[in-house]
């Protein structure tokens, strides 16, 4: 587990940030970006009390919340049922082609528990049938 996570100040500036978000939509997603449980992957266990508890917000308004950066940002995905959280694009500011990261990566996609999340983050490893795919 990472002791901090860095957030590229080009979040600020990021069209969608500035135009669409509200503040707790800000607050939520650097939430998601940087809490405890985050890992190297960027698909963790987190259930939605743990997220209302640690944000300070009701249940009801951490589902509304996930419900928009799920279905109108796109920018997450959540399994209900494993309580897994997937950060969209997460690979793209977290991962690096260092021979030394990616075993690490493996080893934490492999314990992946929902199979489309866990089939999405081996394709952007480039763990798929198609070497064309790979990212790193």
């Amino acid at each position: 587990m990472a002791l901090y996570r860095s957030i590229y100040l080009s979040f600020w500036k990021d069209t969608k940030v500035m135009d669409e978000f509200t503040a707790e939509d800000k607050y939520f997603f650097l939430y998601i970006l940087t809490n405890i449980h985050t890992n190297l992957c960027g698909c963790y266990e987190i259930s939605i009390k743990q997220m209302s508890i640690e944000m300070g917000y009701s249940i009801e308004q951490i589902k509304n919340i996930l419900d928009k950066f799920i279905s109108t940002y796109k920018m997450v995905d959540y399994d209900f049922d494993r309580k897994e959280i997937l950060v969209i694009n997460w690979h793209k500011y977290n991962w690096t082609s260092s021979p030394k990261i990616r075993p690490a990566l493996q080893k934490e996609i492999s314990e992946v528990k929902n199979d489309r999340f866990r089939n999405y983050l081996k394709e952007l490893l480039g763990e798929d049938s198609d070497p064309s795919k790979k990212k790193i």
